[in-house]
């Protein structure tokens, strides 16, 4: 039968061996066993780097969805300044010149003396007030109805006083209105400030708007294209060459009959065509063999009789028991009369000890 030089294909033997067939993978079961667990664990790993390289594009997907979220508010809000925004910077510039127009009311009056200021502006509401007081219950309550909340008392003691002291009465009236109004008019210069801000902020936002707009769109659009790549993606995941799980099992030509009974017959023809796996003994007898079968070996010997076939195959498996192996004996010899258990027997007294291959092996003589 023909044999052939292979490599093993487990990455931690890779040695030189004969092999019955061309396309034999591995120099024994163990390596093939070994580089299954070893394309198993690949696999495990294939499988995680795919785990977290989907994990990264979901995370980017999420990322890019949010900023369009993000984006899409931004157009919302510039659509509600462009549709509010020249009614508000008009309601502001009304505002602002109806406050406008106070103040020059307010500081003119400022400007007018005492007097001028008692006589237009408290001498005949003085007087109205006191004869509607003095009037019938209903002009009373008209009063109050339409002087709300107004001092009345008051008035009508100012009046009092300033008949007894005119001049003083006048003059500290006056002043509390002045005061009053003086305070109206810092507000109102106040509040035209705010408009004026508010008007140029307004004014700033309506001019960069279309930027804003035109910047926002394109990061929606560019945003749209990278999530239709990254959805692509993970539709079409890259094809990664994953390992075998189970390896196929490389068959010989000729294969032992595992089904015969035990101790029935078995050729040459039968030996030869079995599978083993190899592996070399240490010592002299290692060097020796070189590189024998795992689990099962068969060995051949031919010589005249009496040249120590016999003996040596014995030794040979005493070696092999004694390094926790199991060995099988097929005694082929005709015509001896012996039995191999005889001649081992015979072989361990001669040596000068006998060997109780029994308990270490098993022997079987065909």
């Amino acid at each position: 039968m023909a044999q052939y030089k292979a490599f093993c294909q487990n990455p931690d033997c890779e040695i030189e061996y004969l092999a019955s067939r061309k396309d034999t993978k591995y120099c024994c079961k163990n390596c093939r066993n070994a580089n299954y667990r070893i394309r198993q664990r690949e696999a495990k790993e294939i499988e995680s780097k795919q785990r977290e390289w989907a994990e990264r594009l979901q995370t980017e997907l999420a990322r890019l969805q949010a900023e369009n979220e993000r984006q899409q508010m931004i157009l919302s809000e510039h659509a509600k300044i462009k549709l509010e925004g020249l009614p508000v910077l008009k309601s502001i510039r009304e505002e602002r010149e109806h406050l406008r127009l106070q103040i020059i009311v307010w500081e003119r009056v400022l400007s007018l003396s005492v007097l001028e200021t008692y006589n237009k502006y408290f001498n005949e509401r003085v007087r109205e007030a006191i004869r509607y007081w003095k009037g019938s219950p209903e002009e009373r309550n008209a009063l109050i109805q339409y002087f709300k909340g107004a001092p009345f008392d008051q008035i009508l003691e100012l009046q009092k006083e300033t008949h007894l002291y005119p001049g003083e009465r006048r003059y500290n009236m006056v002043e509390m209105f002045r005061e009053a109004k003086q305070r109206e008019l810092e507000e109102f210069t106040s509040l035209i400030l705010e408009l004026d801000m508010e008007k140029q902020k307004r004014s700033r936002v309506l001019l960069n708007s279309p930027k804003i707009v035109e910047a926002a769109k394109s990061a929606i659009n560019s945003n749209n294209e990278k999530i239709g790549q990254l959805k692509s993606k993970l539709a079409n995941p890259p094809e990664i060459q994953k390992p075998t799980l189970k390896p196929q099992k490389a068959k010989p030509l000729l294969r032992f009959d595992q089904k015969k009974k035990k101790g029935g017959k078995v050729n040459v023809r039968d030996l030869r065509g079995m599978e083993f796996n190899t592996f070399t003994l240490d010592g002299e007898l290692g060097r020796f063999l070189g590189n024998i079968e795992r689990n099962m070996m068969a060995v051949a010997l031919t010589g005249n009789p009496g040249a120590g076939k016999s003996q040596f195959t014995f030794f040979m498996a005493r070696v092999l028991l004694d390094a926790g192996l199991s060995v099988m004996y097929f005694s082929l010899e005709e015509g001896i009369g012996q039995t191999t258990i005889e001649k081992l027997d015979r072989a361990m007294i001669e040596e000068g000890g006998a060997m109780d291959f029994e308990a270490q092996g098993k022997l079987h003589d065909v």
